[in-house]
């Protein structure tokens, strides 16, 4: 199957379903959120993607994975790769084309070898967290989790959409924390987060839900979690 140009759908209600498709099971191309992470997509075979791309994480654990630049295709005509958890270890993987063409590429299962790598019949979809990005700022953070302080000092951090922000070790290629790359809260109402931590491994483990502290408005705390950035 060549996925770099998709068979055109044989009728036009095949057409309408192909187009309402990434309305209703892909992201919009690049929405200034997500983080670079080293990526590596192989397909039939071949290396197509093996560089820097901007991992945006989703629900359930599930990602999709664009270009770096955000008017530019992952590679060839295809936009952006989305790994669909459907159970633990297995997922559903599409390709979302310049023709707005949602392809299914087929299932796909977490790899025993790799961690970080989804594998199909004739494809191989890795994304590895890279170390701490060359943006952002040097703020005060402090780290809480299960009731232990993980981190308390400087660390990088860098704001995305909507208020939400990163944190990562202010020493380049250094974990924020034991096998903890980032954390990330993202804001999903006024007052109100999830948050997730990204590991070593690629693993993008939900946290659970914050909410921003009433008493110091640089915190947001979770049931056994609390962040601090100021």
């Amino acid at each position: 199957m060549q996925r770099n140009a998709p068979r055109a759908p044989r009728s036009l209600s095949a057409l309408a379903g192909c187009l309402l498709l990434p309305l209703l099971a892909a992201p919009a191309l690049a929405q200034g959120g997500g983080r670079l992470v080293d990526c590596r997509v192989e397909s039939e075979g071949k290396v197509v993607v093996s560089g820097k791309c901007r991992f945006v994480p989703e629900a359930g654990g599930s990602f999709t994975l664009e270009n770096r630049d955000a008017k530019r295709p992952l590679y060839g005509e295809i936009l952006m790769v989305t790994v669909s958890i459907v159970s633990p270890g297995n997922a559903e993987v599409r390709g979302l084309t310049r023709q707005g063409i949602n392809s299914r590429w087929g299932e796909a299962r977490r790899s025993n070898q790799d961690r970080a790598c989804w594998e199909g019949s004739d494809f191989k979809i890795c994304a590895v967290a890279s170390a701490a990005q060359s943006g952002g700022r040097l703020v005060h953070c402090r780290v809480e989790s299960a009731g232990k302080v993980e981190v308390n000092g400087r660390c990088r951090f860098t704001a995305e959409a909507g208020g939400s922000f990163t944190l990562e070790n202010a020493e380049p290629k250094k974990p924020l924390y034991g096998s903890i790359l980032t954390v990330t809260v993202s804001v999903v109402s006024p007052g109100n987060a999830e948050v997730r931590g990204l590991t070593r491994q690629g693993i993008n483990s939900r946290w659970g839900e914050a909410r921003r502290s009433n008493q110091d408005r640089a915190c947001w705390e979770g049931s056994d979690f609390k962040i601090c950035a100021r």
